[in-house]
């Protein structure tokens, strides 16, 4: 579907990554406080772990 006028693209934010020093701190802060769903939560290797949170009533996540 091309963009025109009349239609305009319709962009959506689907995830945002956010790097951060602590990961346990950082995801124990997101979904205590402000209640996030932790979605996914996996180390890939010794220095990096990916873990995938969703804000409450929200389609989209980080």
């Amino acid at each position: 579907m091309k963009a025109t006028r009349e239609r305009p693209t319709d962009w959506k934010i689907e995830v945002v990554s956010i790097p951060v020093a602590d990961v346990e701190k950082a995801k124990g802060f997101s979904s205590e406080r402000p209640g996030f769903d932790v979605d996914h939560d996996s180390r890939v290797n010794e220095e990096t772990r990916v873990v995938r949170l969703t804000p409450p009533g929200s389609g989209r996540s980080m």
